[in-house]
């Protein structure tokens, strides 16, 4: 795990989840938006860059998903559960963050979930810069999974 150093948390987070086999499927790639929580505003986008060529990768987590309309009611569905440990969503609980995924699952998969999908990172951060704006502060994590922002 590697420390970095934050001057101030970002209003649009670009987190790549690592690579494979840390992309390998949105179980697996879940894990970066822990570390991404920490580096965005309240109210700010993540943008997380995973390839998920196995899809969601766990049918618990992708029945969480499903019908979801806010990560607090993923998280609030696991733990009932106590059949899967939402491990990097915790931190977007009660923050507003919106999670735009570029990856490989195909959009009719994630469209019901609070997952914003893309296949392209350009489109990904043209609409969170239309959100927030063209001074948008930017934090860039290419290594989310492994790195702890701090400070």
């Amino acid at each position: 795990m590697y420390k970095r150093p934050l001057g101030k948390r970002g209003d649009i987070v670009l987190a790549s989840a690592g690579g494979y086999p840390k992309d390998i499927n949105f179980y697996q790639a879940q894990k970066a938006l822990d570390y991404a929580s920490l580096a965005v505003k309240d109210g700010g986008t993540i943008i997380l860059l995973a390839e998920c060529s196995e899809g969601i990768g766990s049918d618990s987590l992708s029945g969480f998903l499903q019908n979801a309309a806010s990560w607090d009611l993923v998280v609030d569905r696991g733990r009932q559960k106590k059949s899967y440990h939402p491990y990097g969503l915790r931190g977007l609980v009660g923050r507003g963050i919106e999670v735009f995924l570029v990856s490989e699952i195909p959009q009719e998969l994630i469209e019901t979930t609070p997952l914003r999908p893309f296949h392209q990172i350009g489109t990904a951060l043209d609409v969170a810069l239309e959100k927030h704006g063209s001074v948008a502060g930017i934090v860039l994590m290419p290594y989310a999974g492994s790195t702890l922002p701090c400070g």
